[in-house]
């Protein structure tokens, strides 16, 4: 390339001449006749009157007689038009000739290839919206088109000829040296990008070898990184709302973002709580940003302009906050709020989340893509708000009950966890109480689940009044909490648990009732009770079911529960094979009439021996029958074998006894039990006349208005029912009188302190007057002295069974292979020894179990 000049130095020199119809110059323009003035005889058939046709088949190359032969043809009119390139590849020629219209002549052009296409390339340079220059070998600059002149802001003028390091030094500071040398030594186009930080630009750059110096192809892409930048920092805010980051620093990144993306501005959000509540304006200055928090806290009135952002739906632009002071004098801070724009936050619902805004020097303009960057911002942190309060709506329901409210299971574990391991370090104790209602399926079942919903949620509010600020109260089930107390040992748990119960224990007016509830409170304390939370939920398990077993209300785990629990564990596995093994058995005691000691009856006992276990107490496994259901099909099994028995001794001539079979509330809650027992005689053949069925206080006051049903059905079968301990539960007098009884059992705990307590003597008389005015029959229980048996007869009771007429044995037993209707005195079946040593029991068998053992909840 000529250094001298560029390469559009003009237009390009075609030579014009016109023909007649014998091929002979008629006319030519200025290039033409200059060649022609040539004073060699070879270009005499160029100049006007010559034979140009001639003159080129004699005078040029084989292709220029091509070109002849051609021109032939266009004058004789057989074609329009010919082209024919001449000349070799250095110096190449273009020969045209076309016929003009209605004419007789043809006009010949010839033009230099070259300066055609030299024309040509420099106006596509001009033309295209690439900057270009070239540089020579010395990296002068030899030419550069309009678009570079503007991008670099100089004139041709001022950079033609000179060096582009002299003109721009600073360039020798980025990388366009390194890059131009290596475009130069290894004869390849490079390509890169490069921040000119004097021109505030981003340029896009290739550069390609060009003779023996270089052409540079370059474009302004500073909006495109700009963009490139701000979606970068929308993909990384987009990612850590993702990650979950908290929401504070999501959008401290958002106003970041806008203030790398607009420099000089400064970001402002605003999100609406209670009250505005500034979040975050990063690079304001300490003076502005004082401003901003002084009227935080009553935005609306001292920055009422920022109101139509958040209301509004369209941008609001404040040009120059000058016209706008704050009320009180106070005016924006020159310089760092001298004009602001605000765009509203809304959520999908529409709702106002806030405002964002960006803050200008004094009178600064924004324009529409500003306006829209800001809008996308504005969008980004509506995203970024609503993830987070759905995060959290998520992580409380995840962690919180959704009925009462809670924490939940999941929370409560977590929580246990977290206690354990930070008491670990300072040796300190962590106590679990576990919370299980008594019978709360009775209140379900006979108020149905709704109203039972609601007892729980008042039961919640009691317990967390009940418990420490730092204690964490968990619904883990349906009718079960716990208490996590961190750093509290035995005693104050037990305090706690105290005060659970106690808040528990006021009665719960509903409409039509008055419930009581009860609760069984099981505690673990560490490190006796486990250094894990699974070890210590299990063992405030173990606990809780041992004051279920003792009806004490609380119990605490130490190792000889865990014991304990480990035979329940161990008779509940052994007790589901007992009856397929036989290894269950009855035995009966006779119920006696006072006045002549006549057996009249006799009462079903269950027992059972395992041929490892040897005899297991009846109130061993009798608890474990009830918690694992397992009470049913014992129940069934007790009542199917009393029956078997009783037609069995009336088919062997025995006076006809009336029979007392126990009935578990499990038994007695089950739909189909009056069809149970119905079947169960008619299988057996026991008259329905000799059986009774005992039902405890408890039992029959759970549910009441269905118990009233449940025993109309067996009473219409025939069968008996008797009210057993009477006097120990909490009997309403007004459903006492609904229930279909025949017998009410006194309860041997007041026949025992008949002749130590004087009021037990009023009790005992005041439960037969009310047995006899409503048409029951008493029978005293756990009679074991002769005169306790005197004084109940002269209160008026008729019936009583106990250690003083014989102790409970089996159908084979000698006590029941006597006479039948055997009477009289009964003290030899025990001795006096024997006798005054029961009595410490308080009417208990020997072996420590419930009187007799017989079936109850």
């Amino acid at each position: 390339m000529d250094a001298s000049r560029p390469p559009s130095s003009g237009p390009a020199r075609s030579r014009l001449a016109l023909l007649d119809h014998q091929g002979h110059v008629i006319a030519a323009n200025e290039a033409w006749l200059l060649a022609a003035d040539d004073p060699s005889p070879a270009l005499a058939g160029c100049r006007p009157g010559g034979d140009f046709v001639q003159w080129c088949e004699a005078h040029l190359d084989h292709a220029a007689g091509q070109a002849a032969s051609g021109l032939r043809q266009v004058l004789a009119g057989d074609t329009d038009t010919f082209v024919q390139t001449l000349g070799d590849p250095g110096h190449r020629t273009e020969l045209s000739a076309t016929r003009l219209p209605h004419q007789p002549h043809v006009l010949v052009t010839i033009e230099d290839v070259a300066d055609r296409e030299a024309q040509a390339t420099a106006q596509i340079i001009d033309n295209i919206q690439e900057a270009f220059f070239a540089l020579d070998r010395d990296w002068r600059v030899t030419y550069l088109n309009a678009r570079a002149e503007a991008l670099l802001d100089r004139p041709a003028a001022e950079l033609l000829g000179r060096s582009l390091w002299e003109t721009f030094p600073h360039a020798l500071l980025g990388r366009y040296l390194e890059r131009y040398q290596t475009v130069v030594r290894e004869q390849r186009r490079v390509s890169f990008e490069e921040y000119d930080a004097a021109l505030n630009r981003w340029a896009e750059i290739a550069a390609s070898p060009l003779g023996d110096g270089i052409g540079v192809f370059f474009q302004d892409v500073t909006d495109r990184k700009a963009e490139e930048q701000a979606q970068a920092d929308r993909n990384g805010v987009l990612e850590m709302i993702v990650q979950n980051r908290p929401l504070p620093e999501i959008l401290q990144q958002v106003t970041a973002m806008l203030e790398r993306q607009y420099p000089g501005y400064h970001a402002l959000l605003i999100l609406d709580h209670a009250e505005h509540q500034l979040v975050t304006a990063p690079s304001l200055p300490p003076p502005a940003l004082q401003l901003l928090r002084a009227v935080e806290g009553d935005i609306r009135r001292r920055l009422g302009w920022t109101r139509p952002a958040a209301t509004g739906d369209s941008a609001m632009v404040v040009d120059d906050l000058q016209d706008h002071p704050v009320p009180g004098g106070t005016p924006a801070p020159p310089g760092h709020l001298g004009a602001c724009a605000f765009l509203p936050i809304r959520d999908g619902l529409e709702q106002s989340l806030g405002v964002l805004g960006l803050c200008a020097p004094p009178r600064g303009m924004f324009e529409e893509p500003m306006l829209a960057a800001l809008g996308r911002a504005r969008h980004l942190t509506a995203v970024a708000i609503e993830h987070h309060r759905l995060t959290e709506q998520l992580v409380t329901q995840a962690n919180t009950d959704a009925l009462t409210g809670l924490a939940n299971r999941q929370l409560f574990e977590r929580q246990l966890c977290e206690a354990l391991q930070a008491a670990a370090p300072q040796g300190e104790q962590v106590s679990l109480l576990f919370i299980d209602i008594d019978d709360f399926k009775g209140v379900n079942d006979s108020l149905g689940h709704q109203a039972g919903d609601q007892v729980l949620q008042h039961l919640a509010r009691r317990l967390q009044g009940s418990v420490r600020p730092s204690d964490t109260l968990a619904r883990i089930s349906g009718d079960e909490f716990t208490v996590i107390m961190p750093a509290a040992g035995e005693a104050e748990a037990v305090a706690a648990a105290e005060a659970l119960l106690e808040a528990l224990a006021r009665p719960l007016v509903w409409p039509g009732h008055e419930l009581h509830v009860t609760a069984s409170i099981g505690i673990s304390v560490s490190p006796e009770g486990g250094l894990d939370p699974q070890t210590m939920q299990k063992s405030a398990d173990f606990a809780m079911y041992e004051a279920k077993a003792q009806q004490s209300g609380i119990s605490v785990f130490h190792q000889a529960l865990a014991v304990r629990a480990s035979r329940r564990f161990d008779l509940g596995r052994a007790l589901r094979t007992a009856l397929g093994r036989q290894e269950l058995s009855l035995h009966y005691q006779p119920v006696v009439a006072l006045d002549s000691g006549q057996v009249v009856g006799a009462e079903a006992l269950v027992r059972w021996h395992h041929p490892a276990l040897g005899s297991v107490p009846p109130a061993e496994f009798i608890p474990v029958a009830e918690e694992t259901g397992l009470i049913v099909p014992v129940g069934e099994w007790v009542l199917r074998e009393a029956c078997r028995q009783g037609a069995e001794w009336t088919r062997a001539g025995r006076a006809p006894l009336r029979l007392a079979v126990n009935v578990s509330a499990l038994q007695f809650e089950r739909p189909d039990f009056a069809q149970t027992v119905a079947a169960t005689l008619q299988k057996t053949g026991f008259p329905a006349t000799d059986l009774t069925l005992e039902l405890t206080e408890r039992v029959v006051m759970q549910h009441a208005e269905e118990a009233v049903q449940r025993m109309q059905a067996l009473r219409d079968l025939g069968v008996a029912i008797s009210l057993d301990d009477f006097g120990t539960g909490y009997s309403s007098l007004s459903y006492l009188s609904r229930f279909p009884l025949n017998v009410l059992k006194i309860d041997r705990s007041f026949v025992s302190s008949l002749h130590t307590r004087p009021a037990s003597t009023s009790v005992v008389k005041a439960i037969i007057t009310l047995a006899g005015s409503l048409g029951l029959e008493p029978l005293a229980e756990g009679i074991e002295t002769p005169q306790e048996q005197r004084l109940l007869q002269r209160l008026g009771c008729r019936l009583g069974q106990g250690y003083l007429f014989a102790r409970p044995g089996p159908a084979t037993g000698a006590f029941w292979l006597q006479a039948p209707g055997r009477s009289g005195d009964f003290s030899h079946e025990r001795s006096p020894d024997e006798r005054l040593t029961e009595r410490g029991h308080t009417g208990s068998a020997p072996d420590g179990s419930d009187e007799l053992g017989m079936i109850r909840p």
